[in-house]
């Protein structure tokens, strides 16, 4: 787990910098990550004035928002606060009742989760794939893990009856150091680890020609939905490739043989 958010001197820094609310119960402070991300924690460094009864609240769009956590009995102090991984790009402070006759007032917000995900906005290639509003490319690394209508994911678009090899590329747009690949299978209704491969590489390259094979799998079960994670030794790369050589014919798609992930990510361990 790492900080997200830019840390600030908590109270017992030699400078002031805090912020604080109108002296009202329905107040509430917000963070932009500026991208998607996977979290897990939240700190809240209170000043005198805090919030009595509160709400953690996330949101992927700045509109909608779920509760992630609420309290009743908020006392002030240090809260460290953590909950179930969830996706967000926005992080509330919900306050719905002040715990002192002033408003909310804290001199740090601090959001916690994983290491970044490397393949987030990634420019994405495959060997084929369906474009339509719920499948393309970039769905492949929007940061949905789930494959739900209007992001299913990627899938490969040869609408074979007979087994083939599909591949989907990754450029992460610069060298970085890699060590790990998650990908997310498909988990809508009926298809729950539908397309995923059966044999397959993960190969990493700097230059999108010569390709090194970091990960290898043959005879992978069917998955359920779980994220199916791959460590190899942190190796330097631009370009990630997930080769499928045996796919898995889908009953629910006439038998045919395609490749497909919810999400992909990659992470430097």
């Amino acid at each position: 787990m790492v900080l997200i958010s830019p840390p600030r001197p908590p109270a017992s820094a030699p400078v002031e910098s805090w912020w604080g609310s109108n002296y009202t119960d329905a107040e509430w402070y917000s963070v932009d990550l500026g991208s998607t991300r996977k979290i897990d924690a939240v700190k809240i460094y209170w000043e005198a004035a805090y919030g009595r009864s509160y709400q953690i609240q996330t949101s992927t769009d700045g509109a909608n928002w779920q509760t992630v956590f609420g309290t009743t009995a908020g006392d002030g102090g240090t809260d460290d606060i953590a909950f179930a991984p969830v996706n967000a790009r926005y992080v509330k402070m919900n306050g719905t009742q002040r715990g002192t006759g002033w408003g909310y007032s804290m001199w740090e917000f601090e959001v916690y989760g994983d290491a970044d995900n490397l393949a987030a906005g990634a420019t994405v290639s495959a060997t084929s794939s369906v474009e339509n509003a719920n499948w393309s490319y970039s769905k492949a690394v929007d940061g949905q893990r789930n494959s739900v209508s209007g992001s299913m994911g990627w899938t490969s678009n040869n609408s074979l009856t007979t087994n083939h090899t599909e591949a989907v590329t990754l450029d992460l747009g610069a060298a970085r150091t890699v060590g790990r690949v998650d990908l997310y299978p498909r988990n809508d209704a009926g298809n729950v680890g539908q397309n995923f491969p059966i044999d397959f590489t993960i190969r990493t390259s700097t230059d999108n020609v010569n390709w090194t094979t970091r990960v290898t799998r043959t005879g992978y079960a069917q998955p359920g939905n779980a994220v199916q994670s791959f460590a190899f030794p942190a190796a330097t790369a631009r370009y990630v490739k997930i080769e499928g050589t045996n796919l898995r014919p889908n009953p629910t798609d006439a038998n045919r043989y395609r490749m497909a992930f919810a999400e992909i990510e990659v992470y430097g361990a």
